[in-house]
């Protein structure tokens, strides 16, 4: 269970990072202001790459609550076993 609180500890800074940064007054802002009036256009490689990343933490997200319902299930077994073995003695 240990190893579990850690891969959540570390998916959920991630999730909490990107949601700083997808937020509206997050980075990726900086992403989006480049001057179309001046002619210049972002490389048609660059919203592609931000949905990817997008889908990507998307994903994770998927993950994270997916290990939250092992922890969930890891912790119930545990009681479990803990009140099966102290009503054995």
């Amino acid at each position: 269970m240990e190893l579990l609180t850690k891969l959540l500890d570390v998916i959920s800074e991630m999730a909490t990072a990107w949601d700083i940064f997808s937020s509206p007054n997050g980075d990726i802002s900086y992403f989006s202001d480049l001057d179309f009036s001046l002619g210049i256009s972002p490389p048609p490689t660059g919203p592609a790459k931000l949905r990817a990343i997008k889908e990507t933490f998307e994903m994770l997200d998927g993950l994270r609550r997916k290990l939250l319902l092992l922890d969930q299930s890891c912790q119930n077994s545990a009681q479990a076993v803990s009140l099966d073995s102290s009503s054995s003695i």
